[in-house]
């Protein structure tokens, strides 16, 4: 079949489609289409995965690529079927769907879409809690503005850089009024103690931007790649950076204080999930940093409202709840504030 670009269109793999409707078993084996023939079933989960291309705008570079990423896609379709049934029988209001990153395998995912990686710890404070706190039964720093859109890393392992930049943004628009939109680019390319996308520690991006300054996106547009540093430093600082680890309540009074925090978490099991409390399998293993914006509380219980860096098709809109008071995910683990 000859292909006019080296990319897919949708025409192009609806064309695919057809022949394989008729007869080949070249994408999906031929254990799968004893007579030629794909199953109801299977045309189903075509269609699907046609859809997906189409709704999230992807291109795949050749036939064998098309195969493999219908594969996954069609793992990813039985693992959701799968999870939606159990939380159904357990009484979980989780939800898991299709969404941006299903054609991936999770392996490839979290090689991928994470990039948390553990780092001496080099706050100049550690957080002192007050002895007649008492939280809110709900609080979200999105309800006064102080958090910027939520962003997209792309497939680099930058989730430190964004979750750095977002802290940054919410603390200084808490002092200024002012939301700037800072450069997580600037800090893969110029932070020499972190890895660019082979990953990063957020404390130590903290230290760089209270060394060197940040500047906005804008002037360092993101590439989702490694690259030469261009613009070393920057009109943004902070003064310093805290540590409010270990215990949630201390996390919600440093984050009414200074506002949103820098957290980290295991996020192994965040691939599928499309809205819900988050009550799924997580561990001791941290791979991923974000952004806890606030907290809230239903009949569930309360939960930590927790902002992503995998785009707004993710989750609810780019967040996550996950409950609050069990160390969920690892959420109070590492967690930082910042003075700007």
């Amino acid at each position: 079949m000859a292909v006019q670009s080296n990319k897919f269109t949708l025409l192009s793999l609806l064309t695919l489609f057809s022949l394989v409707s008729f007869g080949s078993s070249f994408f999906f084996g031929s254990n799968n289409f004893p007579f030629g023939r794909p199953s109801f079933y299977e045309t189903n989960i075509m269609n699907q995965f046609l859809s997906f291309i189409h709704t999230h705008q992807k291109k795949y570079v050749d036939v064998f690529e098309f195969r493999n990423r219908y594969n996954n896609f069609k793992s990813s379709f039985e693992r959701v079927e799968e999870k939606n049934e159990k939380a159904k029988r357990m009484g979980s209001k989780t939800k898991y769907g299709i969404n941006a990153y299903s054609d991936m395998t999770p392996e490839e995912f979290h090689l991928k879409m994470k990039g948390y990686i553990p780092r001496t710890r080099n706050h100049t404070l550690k957080f002192q809690p007050s002895a007649d706190f008492n939280a809110d039964d709900s609080f979200d720093w999105r309800e006064q503005n102080a958090v910027s859109p939520v962003k997209n890393q792309g497939q680099c392992g930058s989730c430190w850089a964004f979750s750095t930049v977002e802290t940054v943004e919410s603390a200084t628009y808490i002092q200024t009024k002012e939301m700037p939109i800072l450069s997580p680019q600037q800090l893969v390319d110029c932070d020499d103690s972190d890895g660019g996308c082979n990953g990063g520690f957020p404390s130590r991006a903290f230290d760089y931007v209270q060394s060197n300054g940040i500047t906005t996106e804008s002037q360092y547009p993101y590439e989702a790649e490694d690259g030469d540093c261009q613009v070393n430093g920057g009109e943004y600082r902070i003064r310093s950076s805290g540590d409010c680890s270990n215990e949630e309540t201390q996390m919600q009074e440093a984050m009414k204080q200074y506002g949103p925090l820098s957290v980290c978490v295991d996020a192994s099991n965040w691939q599928d999930y499309s809205g819900g409390i988050f009550d799924g399998d997580c561990s001791n293993q941290i791979d991923h940093a974000v952004q806890a914006v606030g907290w809230g509380s239903d009949e569930s219980g309360t939960y930590w409202i927790i902002r992503n860096s995998w785009g707004t098709s993710w989750g609810e809109d780019g967040y996550i709840r996950i409950p609050f008071g069990q160390n969920a995910c690892s959420v109070a683990n590492d967690a930082y504030y910042v003075v700007v």
